[in-house]
């Protein structure tokens, strides 16, 4: 009778020999078992949310391209190319970066998923595509708003 020690050394050689074979076992597994892959999911990234946190902290440019790509389909390279091309500052209210607590958010419409610029965080809550009520009428903004909807849906 083989002890737990040579059981889990024959174990970790079959996995590494046999790799591809148990990711497609394992993908057609996860495939027939919706609910149970979202449970799994669940339970493995509670487990190691710490780990998510650390590496999100280390990695902060890695996990920034990350956000974008899966967001709004650009990396951070093309964040930087809008901030410079704005100068730093939000397109709308032209508020400098520096001056705001949070950077400059991604605007993109909602309808065609295109990216229009960058804004701060005021006005891009401000602003919706059908409704551009948030901001007063007699609101110097508002004229601005106006024209980066129009710059931006033709």
């Amino acid at each position: 009778m083989r002890t737990k020690e040579e059981i889990a050394i024959y174990n970790k050689q079959y996995r590494a020999t046999h790799k591809e074979r148990l990711a497609e076992l394992k993908k057609a597994w996860f495939k027939t078992n919706p609910d149970k892959k979202a449970i799994h999911n669940k339970r493995w990234n509670d487990k190691n949310k710490e780990y998510y946190k650390q590496w999100n902290n280390d990695n902060t440019d890695r996990s920034r391209n990350k956000l974008l790509k899966y967001r709004y389909n650009i990396t951070i390279n093309d964040y930087n190319k809008m901030f410079e091309k704005q100068e730093g500052k939000c397109w709308i209210c032209s508020i400098h970066a520096s001056e705001l607590k949070h950077p400059l958010q991604v605007d993109h419409s909602h309808i065609t998923g295109a990216v229009r610029g960058l804004l701060c965080n005021r006005c891009n809550s401000r602003l919706r595509e059908s409704c551009l009520s948030n901001f007063k009428y007699t609101d110097k903004l508002y004229a601005k708003a106006i024209g980066y909807i129009t710059l931006y849906n033709n």
